[in-house]
């Protein structure tokens, strides 16, 4: 007797390994995948955190202060890779219901 081998998780084409492996390529193209931009400036003589703001850093000689905020997002030229991911995912979900739909409407 020869079993039938059980059903594997991910069974995917040669295309569909090769469409991931290129969007994954592009995503790591795009490095750095975090970019700091500076929110606000400020040459004020005093220390901004006195007054109790965080997050302030500071730059200067001991007599004019610069003074800025950084915050850090992700890399903007991100998305189109990230797009390109959901649409591939979007098609392949709208095929696997259309090639279910043809196998259950064919007569036996």
């Amino acid at each position: 007797m020869v079993e039938k081998p059980k059903g594997r998780w991910f069974r995917f084409r040669l295309s569909t390994v090769l469409i991931l492996t290129a969007i994954a390529a592009w995503v790591m193209a795009t490095r750095p995948w975090f970019v700091t931009y500076v929110e606000e400036q400020s040459t004020l003589a005093t220390d901004p955190r006195l007054d109790g703001s965080q997050g302030w850093k500071g730059v200067g000689d001991g007599v004019t202060w610069l003074w800025f905020r950084e915050s850090r997002y992700p890399n903007p030229h991100l998305t189109l890779p990230a797009l390109s991911l959901a649409a591939f995912l979007v098609w392949k979900a709208a095929w696997t219901v259309v090639e279910r739909r043809r196998r259950g409407a064919q007569p036996e």
